[in-house]
């Protein structure tokens, strides 16, 4: 089993709730709680590189300014995370004007394929942020 560093257990207690809102077919929800995931994920990851993340919130550019120091197995993936980050704050940003305008259904773009995909980018991102944790000890 791949270690649970402390520093990653909030991002893998978000995870779990996404895990519970896709049971339930609550896709908005899964959204977000995969926005959450993600940025708790990266934010650690950041930390363990020596790099704070900013407090603009701006994580997809803070991810790559610092892909340099990472390993070079995690900064391989660098390109892919930024999409990540900037796929998941514009379905999470739809899922949250939907909800300020008391939207009684979720728009058609918040269906199941945009859960699945954020649900999907979230294990992705937990996979390779383990794999940062084991590298380093």
């Amino acid at each position: 089993m791949t270690p649970s560093p402390a520093d990653f257990a909030p991002a893998l207690a978000a995870l779990e709730a996404l895990e519970a809102r896709f049971a339930a077919k609550d896709w908005p929800a899964v959204v977000l709680a995969g926005k959450s995931a993600v940025w708790l994920f990266l934010q650690a990851a950041l930390r363990r590189a020596g790099v704070e993340p900013s407090a603009s919130g701006e994580l997809a550019r803070d991810v790559a300014k610092a892909g340099a120091r990472f390993p070079a197995f995690f900064a391989a993936r660098v390109p892919r995370l930024v999409e990540f980050c900037e796929h998941l704050a514009v379905d999470a940003a739809a899922v949250e004007a939907a909800k300020a305008e008391g939207a009684a259904a979720p728009d058609p773009l918040l269906d199941w394929a945009v859960a699945e995909r954020a649900r999907l980018e979230a294990l992705a991102v937990k996979e390779l942020c383990l794999q940062l944790a084991e590298a380093q000890g």
